[in-house]
């Protein structure tokens, strides 16, 4: 006699049977107290998640991360998943997790590989039958090499754009949105939610400066400091991007202009070192150094010496200036509020 066999097999996490199979997975303002109680009541489901939960407002145990965590004691087996970025602060949060009784601790990375290596292979799948067909009929030349970078450099600014978005306007949406949860709860938290027109405040704030003074800084950054074609841009960008995207993820909140420019120096930089490496090989043609005198190809160099030192300047000057405004600005505003 055969044993009969479900359709669908429990699992088990450890020792945490998940019978059902089936996960509600976390959804961020979607699986709270309520909505998992009017699922619960239906059935079907073997393991519930909370919404995400950020590790530090769990560590200092803030009311709203609290709130999240909440679930009623016949949940069980519940996750929590939380969120973060220091591997110390994550272990705190997991420990506070722990003593609220959850089953589970989901510290989700997976996810994020996977959906990482598919958008990569897609890319590629995508990217190089164009690249192939666009090369049919070019010529094995530098400037072949150049016009096939065109595509790749209007993705790469895009990355930069994002990127710029994600440290630079959150820099300057942060604290307006900290001080509008301020005066409408009369405190703050760790982790604040965001208004839509706050987030609105910061697009229209970066497109119009933008179409001000946006320009000027264009002209100097794309064609005053160094020679830019669409290969270096190419690699201004991606660093750039790839540099600001790391800073955003670490928390850290850096200029995206200042790491662009830091970009196309170490474009124009390389470009001199390589050119000064050629004309000084055993290979090279006899007379090349000799006939550029001392003081030509100083003039010559591939970044404007008075540019980098304008901008170096710019870069020591800001800071202490925008602190000092501030604390001037902050000391009138006393003055008068006292």
């Amino acid at each position: 006699m055969t044993k009969k066999r479900t359709l669908l097999q429990p699992y088990f996490v450890r020792d945490i049977p998940i019978d059902p199979p089936l996960v509600l997975a976390p959804m961020e303002g979607v699986t709270n107290n309520t909505f998992r109680r009017l699922i619960r009541s239906i059935g079907g489901q073997g393991l519930t998640y909370t919404e995400f939960v950020a590790s530090k407002s769990l560590k200092a145990r803030g009311k709203r991360a609290l709130h999240t965590a909440q679930f009623d004691p016949d949940e069980n087996p519940i996750a929590i998943q939380i969120y973060g970025k220091d591997p110390q602060t994550m272990a705190d949060a997991a420990k506070v997790v722990e003593d609220l009784g959850a089953s589970i601790v989901d510290i989700n990375m997976g996810s994020a590989l996977l959906i990482g290596l598919a958008c990569g292979v897609l890319a590629y799948a995508i990217s190089y039958p164009a690249i192939r067909r666009a090369s049919v009929g070019m010529e094995n030349r530098n400037k072949s090499v150049k016009v096939l970078f065109g595509l790749p450099l209007v993705f790469s600014a895009a990355l930069l754009s994002f990127a710029h978005g994600a440290n630079d306007v959150a820099n300057a949406v942060g604290p307006l949105a900290a001080i509008v949860h301020a005066s409408e709860f009369g405190g703050f938290e760790a982790k604040v939610s965001i208004p839509m027109w706050v987030m609105v405040i910061g697009a229209f704030g970066i497109s119009f400066g933008l179409f001000l003074f946006g320009p000027k800084l264009i002209r100097m950054v794309g064609s005053q400091i160094t020679k830019l074609n669409p290969m270096r841009a190419y690699c201004v960008a991606l660093s750039a991007a790839i540099t600001v995207i790391i800073a955003s993820w670490l928390g850290l909140p850096v200029s995206s202009t200042h790491i662009a420019v830091g970009g196309v120096f170490g474009v124009g930089f390389y470009r001199e070192w390589h050119m000064e490496r050629r004309l000084r090989r055993p290979g090279a043609k006899a007379g090349q150094v000799k006939r550029i005198a001392v003081e030509e190809r100083r003039r010559r160099k591939l970044v404007r010496r008075s540019h980098f030192m304008t901008i170096v300047a710019a870069w020591v000057i800001t800071v202490p200036a925008a602190a000092t405004m501030s604390a001037m600005i902050f000391l009138g505003l006393n003055a008068l509020v006292n």
